[in-house]
């Protein structure tokens, strides 16, 4: 079991919170920390370009397919979630997706930040990582390969060109 954590993160000089969480205690922190979970909703709805998403949806739904297997790893200031990345993870294999980079702090380095703590993390427990990203994405294939992931794949997901990627450890 991946211990879940929490600390801080420079970025561009300053700290930042980062947690690692599991689902349950991310429904918790709905209902605690009301404006960072709204901060938290309202980017991945800009995301997945869908007014009505739901992120207690999908939560409770990777709970009950996945107890444990789940976690969250969400960097923020106070009630501003900067990035947050979703990694599934089971027998030494880990698939990130989710991850997504506030636009308000774009260019900062953020994915790098984020896709390095996810593996720092979760490196005693994981061999091989891997995510998907589309294919029109250029700014985030060249992220991901920058941190060692390389293109192993390419397929279609809802009519849309996917490269899946995948990093050894």
């Amino acid at each position: 079991m991946i211990e879940l954590k929490k600390g801080y993160i420079s970025i561009t000089k300053q700290n930042y919170n980062y947690e690692l969480l599991d689902g349950h205690t991310l429904i918790n922190y709905m209902k605690t920390k009301k404006n960072l979970m709204m901060s938290f909703e309202n980017i991945l709805r800009k995301y997945r370009n869908n007014p009505l998403f739901q992120l207690i949806k999908i939560i409770q739904e990777e709970i009950n397919i996945y107890p444990e297997d789940t976690l969250y790893l969400i960097i923020y200031k106070k009630d501003n979630l900067l990035s947050c990345a979703r990694l599934n993870i089971k027998n030494n294999y880990c698939y990130l997706n989710m991850i997504v980079v506030n636009e308000k702090y774009r260019r900062m380095g953020l994915c790098t930040k984020i896709i390095n703590k996810c593996i720092l993390l979760t490196k005693n427990h994981v061999k091989k990582y891997a995510l998907d990203v589309e294919k029109e994405n250029k700014h985030a294939i060249k992220c991901y390969e920058n941190n060692g992931f390389a293109i192993t794949k390419k397929t279609k997901k809802c009519n849309t060109d996917i490269y899946i990627m995948e990093l050894h450890i």
